[in-house]
């Protein structure tokens, strides 16, 4: 292929990818279009010798956002290879021939070779590839209602992909964040939860490979945690993606100031244990109580402050009507949440006997008693032995470390209590030996 072909090629699909309006508003046919210009392409460069290392640099950077676009596509939109099966696995021989020419191996490698420009020799392939998506869709902008971003998806794909690829200290610059930031929080905003999706990625990539002094000196995880709370209130009702929203939350409340960590970590748990109330669905309450233990390792002492929010949400957890024994799937989720739930109480335990004894006697031993009062007679129906084996364990661990400061009340209130509670016997002595 020759070389002025090559690049009247790539030029060519840089301008079909410049799209006047909302890609899920482009035609069939456009889309069709691009798609068999880049298979084409792809094809020709599979097929043929090519020299990549001597192609113009421009031309270059513009194939590597193809490339890398298409690759991003399969992961975001999929607007591009779903009309193609064969387009993403041809993405990849090109990458592999591409990174050759420069005697390097695989994605990474590739982003992170120094190349000369027209105006600054040794620059990185990928702050090229930055520089160039985002001079290209910054062209789009003409004041209209619709993101640039979404009329040129293969340029926002190629920016999303190779800076996923990309590690510290290719990344690492704030130059480079102040770009990537906005960038991912805008992601945020597009109304299909895909694209939400790959931005929440982004920031959690993003969050791994900048230093802790970039987020906090520039007020960007504070900014950040702003616009995660929005969209917990507007798009709360896809379980996956707010389960990656209080991941993501919990990454940047770490990169706070510890004040403000702990601020931020007091108003997120607050949330949380309103959510957890008034959650009826299994699956979702499993991983809001995922998101509260680890809330909770933030927050330290401070959970108790929270105490009797807690206790309520735990209570609702345990003794809520029991799933029915059939439904297996639905038998398993109640068994990981009652779990879950004793973990968290353990940890709460742990971290405020000094605060609250002789008070947390209170708070914990009768909904604990009725909860394994109750297990244990719906294990005689079900023979649901490893579960109650597994609960049985629990409690006498959180019994355990109530009975630390005064074993001998303890063993008496437990005494009293299995008047009404006879299965507590059952773990009665191994609690207060």
């Amino acid at each position: 292929m020759a070389m002025n072909d090559l690049e009247e090629s790539i030029a060519g699909i840089i301008r079909l990818s410049s799209f006047s309006c909302h890609e899920e508003e482009v035609s069939s046919d456009t889309w069709q279009k691009l798609s068999l210009s880049i298979n084409n392409l792809f094809k020709n460069l599979r097929d043929t010798n090519v020299a990549f290392n001597e192609l113009p640099h421009r031309s270059l950077i513009h194939l590597l956002v193809i490339v890398y676009g298409v690759a991003g596509n399969f992961q975001s939109s999929k607007k591009l290879t779903s009309l193609d099966s064969e387009i993403v696995s041809l993405t990849y021989v090109v990458v592999d021939k591409i990174a050759s020419s420069f005697n390097t191996s695989g994605c990474l490698e590739l982003l992170n070779t120094h190349i000369g420009s027209d105006h600054l020799k040794n620059e990185v392939i990928y702050d090229l590839v930055l520089q160039e998506t985002t001079r290209l869709i910054t062209h789009l902008s003409n004041g209209c209602d619709t993101s640039p971003l979404c009329k040129g998806p293969i340029f926002r794909d190629a920016l999303l992909f190779a800076t996923l690829s990309a590690k510290y200290p290719t990344l690492g610059d704030s130059c480079q964040l102040s770009i990537l930031h906005p960038f991912s929080l805008q992601l945020l905003e597009d109304y299909r939860i895909n694209i939400k999706q790959r931005g929440l990625a982004l920031l959690l990539h993003l969050s791994d490979q900048f230093l802790l002094p970039t987020w906090r000196l520039s007020g960007r995880a504070m900014a950040t945690l702003e616009a995660l709370a929005i969209q917990r209130i507007t798009s709360g009702q896809n379980m996956t993606f707010l389960d990656s929203v209080n991941s993501c939350s919990l990454q940047f409340i770490r990169k706070l100031e510890p004040q403000d960590s702990l601020i931020w970590a007091e108003k997120f748990m607050e949330q949380l244990l309103v959510d957890a109330n008034l959650e009826g669905n299994l699956e979702k309450r499993l991983l809001l109580l995922n998101s509260i233990l680890a809330t909770m390792e933030i927050l330290d002492k401070r959970i108790s402050i929270q105490s009797k929010r807690l206790i309520e949400v735990i209570q609702n957890a345990i003794l809520a009507p029991p799933q029915p024994a059939f439904k297996t799937d639905a038998k398993e989720k109640e068994q990981a949440s009652h779990l879950q739930s004793l973990k968290i109480l353990s940890v709460f335990v742990d971290l405020t006997i000094d605060i609250l004894y002789p008070d947390l006697i209170e708070m914990v031993v009768p909904p604990l008693s009725v909860f394994y009062e109750l297990t244990s007679e719906r294990v005689k129906l079900t023979s649901s032995d490893p579960f109650l084996e597994s609960i049985s364990e629990s409690i006498v661990k959180i019994f355990v470390k109530l009975a630390s400061p005064d074993t001998e009340s303890f063993r008496v209130l437990l005494k009293k209590m299995s008047l009404n509670f006879p299965s507590l016997e059952n773990i009665a002595c191994e609690c207060t030996l």
